[in-house]
């Protein structure tokens, strides 16, 4: 709502550029910022012993041949 605003005055074809442009920009963000939020997790199970024996443990318990 605020770019719109602040573009109304521009021409059609370069509102439309900024406004592509900007979607892009806002996907690869919130792709950013999902990754990093995962990462995050990540690390924090990582650096729990106790979590990552109880990990080790349950992939041990996989039946991979039966996944494929």
């Amino acid at each position: 709502p605020y770019l719109r605003s602040a573009i109304r005055q521009f021409p059609a074809n370069l509102a439309n550029a900024k406004l592509t442009t900007l979607s892009g920009f806002t996907k690869g963000l919130r792709r950013a910022l999902g990754l990093s939020h995962l990462s995050q997790a990540v690390l924090t199970v990582i650096k729990d012993a106790d979590r990552m024996r109880q990990m080790v443990h349950d992939i041990t318990k996989l039946d991979l041949v039966s996944i494929e």
